[in-house]
């Protein structure tokens, strides 16, 4: 037990390997033995991830920052420009900013593109092809491909040029807009011409090595994943986009990605309420979703990250959580008033959080434990 619990808190990545296992010691239950040494892991493990992947996000926006800051001051030659941009990253500091991080990355990966406008020697003939006017959508598609890819959670993705070039010569001959269905030769001079341009135009995709390529950060590889999976689906409805992420809801590598998914269909009314209610749906099925509650995590994440659903089922699953906490063993208790204390600015999540504090009905620990959630929530004391 000590050893696996030293292994967990020093490699985080094995943490969601070991996921698998306490699942599988838990379902077979071949000794009591077992059953007691997963069930101490499993808390441990839960709250750790939840630790980890807050802590991991905030480091990957601040280098993927840096990134940007860098390549936006190089590339663009306009400085109010370059100043816009760099306010869009200092912004971040700000701790309700970071609940916007879909709107954050859409101004850097924009800007950043559009820099391409601003480069010296940047003729009108290039201007004027197919690649240039499509790549944004070239990047997103790359940025699916190359996440798809990867073989370990976490993983920034390389490619060689030989096999670049065949994949943008796909995505070209695929786009009927472009005409080059028919034209795979032409296709491919495009693919070369918009590698030739974006390995010295951009902070997005750089050569990592001889003849091998890759985004300069997993942040701006995930963000374009998920602008892919939304602009290939949105117009073929809901069930598209389930179909694309519900196989991989508790997948570590997907799970940013499926956030920022959720976050950039903000702009449509319907689409972000009926998928957290599959996420939650398909969590009812679980076998061991009574006591991991993954869906209704992830689902309480989403809420974190500004995912606009309708009210009632935002409160379904804000009173879920504290269904929990009040009602839960203390690990079980904890995990969800952690969840809950990531919904900055919620009122409603306050509101009750405050109502179980002072609630005399419930024992001491519970109310102590709630009310350490609402500071975390609301970032100071409560009067």
């Amino acid at each position: 037990m000590e050893l696996l619990t030293g292994q967990l808190t020093r490699e985080p990545v094995f943490r969601w390997a070991l996921f698998t296992a306490i699942e599988a010691v838990l379902e077979n239950a071949v000794t009591a033995a077992w059953r007691g040494a997963a069930g101490q892991l499993k808390p441990r493990f839960l709250r750790w991830v939840g630790e980890d992947q807050e802590g991991q996000r905030r480091a990957a926006f601040a280098r993927a920052a840096e990134v940007a800051r860098a390549n936006t001051l190089r590339y663009a030659a306009d400085p109010q420009q370059a100043e816009r941009i760099l306010d869009t990253l200092d912004s971040e500091r700000d701790p309700v900013q970071r609940r916007d991080r879909v709107k954050l990355y859409d101004k850097c990966v924009t800007a950043l593109v559009d820099t391409w406008e601003k480069v010296k020697g940047l003729t009108l003939e290039e201007r004027q092809r197919d690649f240039y006017r499509y790549r944004r959508r070239l990047l997103e598609r790359l940025a699916y491909e190359l996440h798809t890819q990867a073989e370990e959670p976490g993983q920034l993705q390389t490619v060689k040029r030989g096999d670049l070039e065949l994949l943008l010569t796909r995505f070209l001959m695929e786009n009927r807009r472009l005409g080059f269905a028919d034209d795979p030769d032409g296709a491919r001079e495009e693919a070369r011409a918009f590698i030739r341009l974006a390995r010295g135009r951009t902070g997005l995709l750089v050569e990592r090595g001889q003849g091998v390529f890759g985004f300069s950060h997993l942040t701006f590889q995930e963000y374009l994943a998920a602008c892919d999976v939304e602009n290939r689906c949105i117009h073929r409805g809901v069930e598209a986009i389930w179909k694309e992420i519900e196989g991989r809801l508790h997948d570590p590598h997907w799970r940013e990605v499926i956030l920022l998914l959720l976050g950039s269909l903000n702009e449509y009314d319907e689409p972000p309420t009926l998928l957290v209610e599959r996420i939650l749906e398909t969590g009812e099925e679980g076998k061991f979703e009574s006591v991991l509650h993954r869906h209704l995590y992830l689902a309480a994440r989403a809420l974190a990250d500004r995912v606009d659903v309708a009210t009632d089922l935002h409160r379904d699953v804000v009173d879920e959580l504290l269904r929990i906490a009040r009602t839960a063993p203390s690990w079980e208790r904890g995990d969800a008033l952690t969840t809950l204390a990531w919904l900055e600015g919620d009122d409603y999540a306050a509101d009750s959080l405050l109502a179980l504090a002072r609630d005399e009905s419930v024992a001491e620990g519970v109310r102590f434990d709630a009310y350490q959630s609402l500071k975390a929530l609301v970032g100071g004391t409560v009067g």
